[in-house]
């Protein structure tokens, strides 16, 4: 059974009617529901991992996380279909251009983020060491950047 649903007007006027299958729709509401059982998970683990990490750092963490929890999710939960390299790969490929516009997005709006979680660079007493390293990527290759100094 389908539902109806109006489109933009034919050419005679007339409003256009097409059918959006039910299987379509309930795998909309199930890719909601993974996408926001992900989004749920991850910001607050994004939040409290910042009382330890830079947000770059925690950002990067999360992402991970929430990345091979939606890959799977939404192979096998929302569209029902086996999970194949090629497909993930595909889907990991997309994503981690998502991931470049949102780590810009977090180096943007840290100071707001920081003004809101506390954290501002001190992670326990230690520094946060990606501000010295940065520009330096030799320094990055044979420095760790969780140690303390």
């Amino acid at each position: 059974m389908a539902e109806r649903v109006a489109t933009a007007p034919s050419a005679a006027g007339t409003p256009r009617v097409r059918a959006v299958p039910r299987g379509r729709l309930s795998e909309l509401v199930r890719f909601l529901l993974v996408g926001g059982s992900n989004t749920v998970a991850t910001l607050p683990l994004f939040v409290l991992l910042q009382q330890w990490m830079g947000p770059a750092l925690a950002y990067t963490v999360v992402f991970a996380l929430g990345l091979a929890y939606t890959t799977t999710m939404t192979a096998t939960v929302v569209f029902g279909a086996r999970l194949t390299w090629r497909t993930a790969t595909a889907f990991v490929g997309w994503y981690l251009s998502v991931y470049g516009v949102g780590l810009a997005v977090v180096a943007l709006l840290h100071p707001a983020l920081a003004a809101v979680t506390g954290a501002h660079g001190r992670h326990h007493g230690r520094r946060d060491r990606t501000a010295e390293l940065r520009g330096r990527p030799a320094a990055l290759a044979r420095t760790p950047l969780l140690t303390a100094p």
